[in-house]
């Protein structure tokens, strides 16, 4: 799904960031109107810079899930003059800074505020970075101006509750769970009675997604176990959350491949060890898990393997034992952790909105 960003009457340079910091938040997204005369690209960036600390200062996001709202400036200046000092000729303008926030589907202005401002510099465009530079990120006049679009949005919100979860229900029917969370979670928490509508819905949501993901990683680790890709198959299958519902499959089929792959290794290992390959065998039996059903057997190999190698080999033949060893006890190790932090990834993936967030933070981003 591309983020949806809205053509205004003027054309915006929109920058737009999403973290799972600001989902949740009523959203202002910053533009800068490319049609502002006295702008640089310097006090463009001013500018954005500006109005970012006026919207954190409001506890508000400046860009969100739903682009439908930005705040943006103009800029006229309503005087010019050449200071002089003495020494260097100074530039002073004086301007109204007026700033409005927006629906920009429809056009409706929800709110505006102006200011004159003064600044000075070198030079005129010096001047003009002073001028924006001196409006104020908070007083009363701008904390009036942020509210009066904050209720806006919240009344706009509610009036679209209904057809947001209409819209969300659609997209889940169609299987395009990540765009129904990013719909749901476009509702700001302030829109409380809207909020707890969509809550459980994107709990569902993202069971469903997740559901569908662990279908695509069960179907690509069979692919990769057919192929006999044991490793690539237990790695994928390793990822699978906890809470999704073909969890209890992944860690069949885990144990398959384990069984699976011990059965081969140790047939390869007694093949070898027949001909008086020691090392082969050992080699064979190296990528036996210690779980595998057929371990015991692969141990029974190995010390039968110990008792036929001659006095002269003896030597070399314990040390790759103490290596193999020392191999098995890391590995096992290593299968006890991944267990640990499985178990550890089932509490975390509890926290269902959470994890929603994430996958919607991450969804936009790579976009």
């Amino acid at each position: 799904m591309k983020k949806q960003i809205f053509i205004l009457f003027l054309s915006f340079a929109l920058c737009f960031a999403q973290g799972t910091g600001d989902i949740g938040k009523i959203a202002l997204s910053v533009v800068i109107p490319n049609n502002i005369a006295e702008f640089n690209a310097a006090a463009s960036a001013r500018a954005e810079t500006k109005l970012k600390q006026i919207v954190a200062g409001a506890g508000l996001a400046a860009s969100g899930l739903d682009q439908s709202f930005v705040i943006y400036p103009n800029f006229v200046i309503l005087e010019e003059n050449l200071v002089e000092t003495g020494m260097q000729n100074m530039h002073r303008v004086a301007a109204e800074k007026s700033l409005y926030i927006k629906q920009s589907e429809t056009g409706v202005i929800f709110a505006s505020v102006s200011r004159r401002v003064v600044g000075t510099g070198r030079t005129k465009q010096d001047a003009i970075l002073s001028a924006i530079q001196n409006m104020p990120a908070r007083d009363a006049e701008l904390t009036a101006f942020i509210e009066t679009g904050k209720q806006k949005i919240i009344q706009h919100y509610e009036q679209r509750c209904g057809d947001i979860i209409l819209k969300a229900d659609a997209l889940v029917k169609r299987q395009q769970y990540e765009e129904a969370m990013v719909l749901l979670l476009s509702v700001p928490e302030e829109v409380t009675s809207c909020y707890q509508k969509v809550i459980p819905k994107t709990i569902a949501t993202f069971n469903a997604y997740q559901s569908k993901v662990c279908a695509e990683q069960m179907q690509k680790a069979k692919t990769m176990f057919a192929a006999k890709n044991y490793l690539g198959a237990l790695d994928v299958l390793a990822k699978i959350n906890p809470d999704a519902s073909c969890f209890s499959d992944a860690n069949a089929m885990i144990t398959q491949i384990i069984n699976q792959q011990c059965a081969e290794q140790l047939q390869i290992a007694k093949a070898r060890a027949g001909g008086n390959d020691h090392n082969g065998a050992l080699q064979a039996l190296e990528s036996v898990n210690p779980t595998a059903s057929c371990y015991p057997e692969a141990m029974q190999l190995l010390a039968s393997i110990s008792a036929r190698i001659a006095a002269a080999e003896k030597q070399a033949w314990e040390f790759k034992m103490q290596q193999y060893n020392d191999k098995k006890a890391a590995e096992q190790r290593d299968f006890e952790a991944l267990q640990e932090t499985r178990m550890a990834n089932r509490a975390l993936a509890s926290e269902g909105i959470q994890a929603a967030k994430e996958v919607v933070s991450g969804f936009l981003n790579r976009k």
